[in-house]
């Protein structure tokens, strides 16, 4: 295992190699060689010339429906979504049948390897099977550490205790505190990740805790997470109520905790036999105290082993007692764009939304939500679909978001079929049938996907198109068709968020799905942001503005065809409303603290909850003050990054790379590091690739603060 250190200057590769480890990569990335192997991907070292360094490439290896639908998923529940305990993904794309995502490469050891001294507790490979509905499948290594090659699943989980136990008190005490805060960030962005296990944790030589492997996570979960596919996770880590396939809770994720915290401390799993005595044994009662298993181990952490072992989910610490334990404070959050905040207000564009909702009964609405970075537009769209499915069950809404950090085909679109495909996956055999297009070929040529529905897989079917242009065409129409067929029984609505990162083929794809004669009556809601940049080079490699989409469905849809279209510009809360939000971050009895917020925040939905943040971490005295939270954030950022805003605070106006490197004196990789940065933090928006990105600062409350640092 490799103990490099994390901030050591990559080698740079010789030039690129006749036969590539991976074909069908972009130009900017070379593999440079193979790291591990699972059941359906492997992970790669690789070089990114666009960031001049060495970065983690994970590579889904057998496609199928099933394993490229969690691939995507994988991607998109983690892509923004920023914590030091936390692995960074970096970008998602595919070349043809290629599909990779690229994220840090971090260099350390597998968890219980770490709290060892050094070296795995026990044969730690018995335990990596992942089973998915009802088959089992072969796990290999899916992170970057050494190739573990391994066979079929025993029969039994069996260890005995070692002769000499071997586990560094210290090692433990810190790796688990780093542990339980990733596990928390991400309980707090409403993400369970169902497979936590030794191998899916890794610790670097600094003793930095990273969990990673999002194969089966769980997203937008508030409380209670149903699966549709029967159980899913790896058996021996798999909570009583996971192994069930009931529905599952943020407990589920700490019962694999405890799982892990057990063999830390005995070396041995907490049960044994066979996998079926296991998993029986663990749905009806605790295992051995550990006390009893070794002796002289910690009280405080062999008790609090066993209640995270607890066989009932509300019998275990909840997230905001274990940080306690472990001092953590308050439950760490991860960073993410402002995405789950409460809604507060907005009536009137609701009631523009319900109509608009209305009205796509009998016609195609497209409704335009657009407005300023963190002003609401996402939290107003979601709050509008939770009550339109609440309390208009025959309605099928399928919302997605459009992702800039990925290089796919329709990719705006991507997501949404996603969606098409989990609801017609819960529905009744002949009722899917009956909805089914007559060219389903073409369909799953394109989104493959929606092969998850086997119904799809076995129905009498045309002959796929030889010619890709046909082969869109025809696609597109079974597309059209699929809906128009869903909103002959039911009323669809369409939603896209952060459409601003779209491409022209999904243009293209919503400009045919609604062309005359007949379109399907849908509502369609695109949510996005009105930013200079956004309209400078579009998003990733696809570079098309958002203009192509109304265009296209302006062309689509001529005056003489029957439609409605709704343009709903989202501006700053009035001054009640905002208060009324500061209320609910703050708490009922900071009445004054939520003046003082609403005042500051100038109606910013965003820095409301910036700032109801600094209050509550105490990181905030005297007046409160937005510039000086602003100009803390500027200051806490790396001089690198420091210099590039500083730079963009001047120039007032978006600027690409090139410009930044030659007006900050920085070279082009310090200028790409400090971007990267800048974009992580929510300071700075970029469109385009990395390397060739154009770059703004994304409030103008930021650019004072950042002008105001610089020195005469």
């Amino acid at each position: 295992m490799s103990t490099e250190g994390q901030n050591q200057s990559p080698p740079k590769p010789t030039t690129a190699p006749d036969h590539p480890l991976v074909a069908g990569l972009p130009a900017h990335l070379t593999a440079l060689r193979r790291l591990g192997t699972g059941g359906f991907g492997a992970v790669y070292v690789a070089h990114d010339r666009a960031r001049n360094a060495e970065i983690a490439l994970k590579k889904l290896e057998r496609v199928n429906p099933s394993s490229l639908y969690r691939f995507k998923q994988e991607f998109r529940a983690m892509t923004d979504l920023r914590h030091p305990n936390l692995v960074q993904l970096h970008e998602l794309f595919s070349v043809e049948e290629t599909w990779c995502f690229t994220m840090e490469l971090v260099r350390g050891m597998t968890f219980d390897a770490w709290v060892g001294g050094g070296r795995p507790a026990h044969g730690a490979e018995t335990y990596m099977t992942t089973v998915s509905g009802n088959a089992t499948e072969d796990l290999r290594v899916e992170a970057p550490i050494p190739t573990v090659e391994l066979g079929r699943m025993p029969s039994t989980i069996q260890f005995g205790v070692p002769a000499e136990r071997v586990f560094v008190e210290e090692r433990l005490r810190a790796a688990l505190a780093g542990l339980v805060a990733g596990v928390l960030a991400l309980h707090e962005a409403g993400v369970l990740h169902r497979d936590l296990k030794p191998s899916n944790v890794l610790v670097d030589p600094d003793g930095r805790v990273v969990i990673l492997d999002f194969g089966l996570v769980a997203t937008g979960v508030v409380h209670v997470h149903q699966s549709y596919d029967g159980p899913a996770g790896t058996p021996g880590y798999m909570s009583p109520e996971q192994a069930a396939g009931a529905p599952l809770t943020a407990a589920s994720d700490l019962y694999a905790l405890g799982v892990m915290l057990y063999e830390a401390l005995t070396g041995q799993p907490p049960f044994v036999g066979s996998v079926g005595d296991v998993l029986r044994a663990r749905a009806a009662s605790v295992p051995r105290d550990p006390r009893t298993v070794a002796s002289g181990l910690p009280d405080d952490l062999a008790d609090l082993c066993m209640e995270l072992l607890a066989v009932r989910p509300e019998e275990r610490p909840t997230g905001a007692a274990l940080a306690r334990r472990l001092g953590l404070g308050p439950a760490p959050a991860a960073e993410r764009p402002a995405r789950g905040q409460a809604l507060v207000g907005r009536r009137r564009e609701l009631q523009t939304l319900a109509a608009a909702a209305l009205d796509a009964r009998t016609k195609p609405v497209f409704a335009h939500v657009h407005g300023p970075p963190g002003i609401g537009k996402t939290a107003l769209v979601r709050h509008f679909l939770s009550t339109l499915a609440t309390s208009a069950p025959e309605v099928v809404v399928l919302d997605g978001r459009c992702y800039q950090r990925e290089s796919v085909p329709y990719k705006a679109l991507d997501p949404i079929v996603d969606a098409l495909g989990r609801y017609l996956k819960r529905l009744p055999h002949l009722e899917a049938a009956g909805l089914l297009p007559r060219d389903t070929r073409a369909l799953l040529r394109l989104f493959p996907t929606l092969g998850q529905l086997e119904l799809m897989a076995t129905m009498p079917r045309r002959e796929a198109a030889p010619d890709p242009h046909e082969l869109r065409r025809r696609a597109f129409g079974a597309l059209r068709e699929l809906l128009a067929r869903i909103s002959d029984v039911r009323r669809v609505v369409i939603a896209i968020d952060d459409a601003q990162w779209s491409d022209a083929d999904s243009a293209a794809l919503l400009g045919d799905l609604f062309a005359p004669p007949d379109p399907p009556p849908v509502l369609l809601v695109l949510t996005y942001r009105t930013s200079s940049a956004a309209g400078a080079g579009g998003s990733g490699t696809a570079g098309a503005p958002l203009g192509e989409i109304p265009a296209a469905l302006r062309r689509s849809s001529p005056a003489t065809v029957s439609r409605a279209e709704v343009d709903l510009s989202i501006g700053p809360l009035a001054p009640d409303d905002a208060q009324e939000l500061a209320r609910g971050l703050l708490g009922a009895e900071a009445a004054a603290s939520a003046i003082a917020v609403a005042r500051e925040s100038a109606g910013s939905p965003l820095f409301i909850g910036q700032l109801a943040r600094e209050l509550v971490a105490g990181r905030r005295s005297g007046n409160l003050s937005l510039q000086r939270m602003l100009a803390n954030r500027v200051s806490a950022v790396s001089d690198d990054a420091r210099v590039v805003l500083e730079v963009l605070a001047c120039a007032a106006s978006p600027q690409d790379e090139a410009v930044l490197a030659a007006a900050s004196g920085l070279d082009e990789t310090r200028v790409r590091d400090a971007l990267d940065l800048l974009q992580k933090e929510h300071l700075v928006g970029a469109t385009g690739a990395v390397g060739a990105r154009v770059a703004e600062i994304l409030h103008e409350e930021l650019r004072a603060a950042a002008h105001a640092s610089l020195t005469p």
